[in-house]
Order: structure tokens, then C-alpha cells, then sequence
């Protein structure tokens, strides 16, 4: 079982090139489907459609309807490596369905901007170390709308003070975005190199708050939440940082800002992928709607 799985990853690499995150999906993928068959009496060079439909099934059993079909689509990757490196007899890869998911259904989920501001409100009165650090990397995240990737990332040769430049490595797309450092993130980020961060040699602005004071892993997510806690904020749907770029890309789309240069800031490689944000125009798109004629209505 797991020699199958390493002789995977080593293909994903040498042959596809494939991302870390990919990679790990479709390896988790690969042993859970693996692991099924053991447990249920069979082995893979027997597989057949009713096992992989029964697998499936127990799968996906208690997923909604996005993540149904991310599976499937991970699980379609694996059945076509294990065709082509005749492991299985016959490529059933496009014999199972997966739901529909339609490109931009789904609106992304926002804060206002009054609550936005009570949640820095309330931040920015932490004057502990940690509380100064937070309060920066909120302040970034949403003027910006950084990914928490492009938090951690950050260096301090990336913030040019005498230009008042910042420059910004989107990790998704790998592209370079060099932005005005404008002065609310300004003078966060100096009370926070002033006040809040430790004597370090790490070169990554924001550090772990505690020895041995190197870069940041994670807990942009879990900082963001506590913020919202403390300020008193409910949202509904999604939490994350991701919400906060949510909230920047609406805020520019309302001032009138174009959907290209909203995708220079967000760094994104195309236009299709800032595209989903015009669903937030909301107030715009009830302007352009039409009246349903009498007869509809009546």
C-alpha cells in the first residue's frame, strides 16, 4: 500500500510537476481509497465500478456539494495513474460523476466596513507585544487583501520607507505586486518593529511572539478570529482571512475601481480570476435588472 503511494508522489514530481498542496491531496486520496479496499475484502487489481461507487459513496457521505466534487476530481487524478501504470485493468476515471459546480456560483462572503473598523478599533488597543503585532498584520491584511501566505512571507527588505513602496510576492500566482505603503499600514508596521518585535536575526517582518522568535507558520486565522471575538462581530458564512480580501476587493469595487487594476492588488494573473468579485456589486446589479413584464407578475 504505501510503496504504491511513494511510487505516486514520485511520478506527481518527476513526471507532472505537481504543487506540494496537489500533491498531498491526491496521496491522501490515493491511501484512502487503498485502505477501503483492504478493509473491505479486495485489492486494487480486482477494482471494479460497484467498489468504487460503494467507495465513493462512504466517501463522500457527509460532504457538501463543493467538496463532493473536489474529491471526485482529486480521485479521477489517481484512477488515471493507476491505469496508466497498469495497476488496474480498465481506466475508470471518467465512469464516475460528480455534482455540477458552476465557475463563480458562489458569492464570496464579506465583513462591512463599520465592523472592519471595530474590529481594528479594538486591536489597536493591545498594546502588549503581541497585540502590536496583530494589530499590523490586520492593518496589511485589510488594506491589501493579502493571502496569510503574504503575511508570513513578508521580509523586511520588502518594505521600502524612503519610497514608501511595499512590495508583495503573491504566493498563489508567484506574481510581484509593488504597492503604496500608505500610512495607516505604515504606522502599524513601525510600532510594531519599534515596540512589538523581538531582537531577532530572522529576516521576516513578523515573527513568532515567543523564543525562538522565528517566522510565522500559521495562526493568521485563528488571530483574525480572536479580533472579531473581542470587537463583538457576527458573520455568517465562511471565516478566514480570505474574508478580509473578500471586503478589500468589494470596498474597490464599489469606489469604481477596475475589476484589471482590483486584480493588480490582489495579484491576480487574469482577469477570470478577479471576475468572481463582480458578484459583490450587488447594489449595481439590482440597477441593471429588468422589470418582469405584467404578465410574469400577475
Amino acid at each position: 500500500m504505501f510503496d504504491l503511494v511513494r511510487s505516486y508522489e514520485t511520478w506527481m514530481v518527476e513526471m507532472r510537476g505537481l504543487s506540494p498542496n496537489t500533491r498531498r491531496h491526491r496521496r491522501f486520496e490515493m491511501y484512502s481509497l487503498l485502505r477501503w479496499l483492504h478493509d473491505h475484502g479486495t485489492s486494487i487489481e480486482t477494482l471494479c465500478l460497484p467498489d468504487l461507487d460503494a467507495y465513493i459513496a462512504s466517501r463522500v457521505v457527509v460532504m457538501k456539494r463543493r467538496s463532493k466534487a473536489h474529491v471526485i476530481s482529486t480521485l479521477r487524478g489517481v484512477l488515471r495513474y493507476l491505469f496508466d501504470s497498469s495497476q488496474i485493468a480498465t481506466d475508470l476515471a471518467d465512469a464516475i460523476d460528480g455534482p455540477i459546480i458552476y465557475e463563480h456560483e458562489a458569492i464570496p462572503t464579506t465583513i462591512h466596513r463599520k465592523d472592519i473598523d471595530r474590529v481594528l478599533e479594538i486591536a489597536r488597543r493591545d498594546r502588549s507585544p503581541l497585540g502590536i503585532r496583530n494589530y499590523a498584520m490586520l492593518m496589511l491584511l485589510s488594506t491589501y487583501g493579502l493571502r496569510s501566505g503574504e503575511i508570513r512571507g513578508l521580509r523586511l527588505s520588502d518594505i521600502d520607507w524612503r519610497h514608501e513602496r511595499i512590495h508583495i510576492r503573491h504566493t498563489k500566482t508567484g506574481a510581484c505586486s509593488e504597492l503604496p505603503l500608505l500610512r495607516g499600514p505604515a504606522d502599524a508596521l513601525f510600532d510594531y518593529l519599534k515596540c512589538g518585535r523581538p531582537a531577532t536575526s530572522t529576516r521576516e517582518v513578523f515573527v513568532q511572539a515567543v523564543a525562538p522568535y522565528g517566522p510565522l507558520r500559521a495562526g493568521l486565522h485563528r488571530v483574525l478570529n480572536h479580533a472579531i471575538q473581542a470587537a463583538g462581530v457576527s458573520l455568517t458564512g465562511k471565516r478566514g482571512v480570505h474574508v478580509l480580501r473578500h471586503s478589500r476587493a468589494e470596498s474597490l469595487l464599489g469606489s469604481g475601481v477596475s475589476i484589471k487594476v482590483i486584480g493588480d492588488i490582489l495579484g491576480h494573473y487574469s482577469v477570470r480570476g478577479t471576475a468572481m468579485y463582480l458578484k459583490l456589486a450587488s447594489d449595481d446589479l439590482r440597477s441593471v435588472a429588468l422589470d418582469l413584464p405584467q404578465e410574469v407578475t400577475t
